[in-house]
């Protein structure tokens, strides 16, 4: 097929209406949305589009060469769909002993490796570049979890549960 779609995009973020030209590579479900990856024309790197924001889609006539993408390389850093343009880092998580079996029974990600398991706490590391989704993952364990390292997750995991507490003065 190698056919380019062309279509129109708005973002959550934005009032305005984008007509968009992509030479898609990829169709990718994450959390019961679809999205396509692609490369923009006029662009060399990839981008990102939710299904439900695209309307006026159609298939074009003109063609493109096949993109080499690997999906599994591509998304090998990251929780979800977004994949930030930056190296990976190794993030290290607390887990209180409870919660920590369910860790253990489904891993947060591939990469999780375990630094310690006893009876108080178990401590993983993690090789993941930093997104919305790692801190809603790390959010999402509430108390039962504590970001060891680097300072930089932690200091942002903090920061948001400063600005969440402020919706309950």
């Amino acid at each position: 097929a190698n056919q380019k779609i062309v279509f129109d995009y708005k973002k959550f973020k934005s009032e305005k209406v984008k007509s968009r030209i992509l030479s898609p590579v990829l169709l990718k479900e994450d959390r019961h949305y679809w999205y396509v990856i692609g490369v923009l024309e006029g662009n060399d790197s990839l981008t990102t589009f939710a299904l439900d924001r695209m309307s006026n889609l159609f298939v074009t006539n003109q063609y493109f060469k096949p993109i080499k993408f690997d999906s599994d390389l591509y998304f090998k850093h990251s929780l979800g769909i977004t994949v930030a343009d930056e190296n990976p880092i190794k993030i290290v998580l607390s887990f209180k002993a409870f919660q920590g079996n369910y860790i253990k029974t489904l891993p947060i990600h591939e990469t999780q490796n375990i630094l310690k398991d006893n009876e108080n706490e178990l401590r993983i590391s993690i090789q993941v570049k930093p997104s919305y989704e790692l801190y809603s993952k790390i959010l999402g364990y509430g108390s039962d979890v504590k970001v060891i390292s680097p300072p930089s997750v932690a200091k942002e995991i903090k920061q948001q549960l400063r600005t969440t507490l402020q919706n309950y003065k």
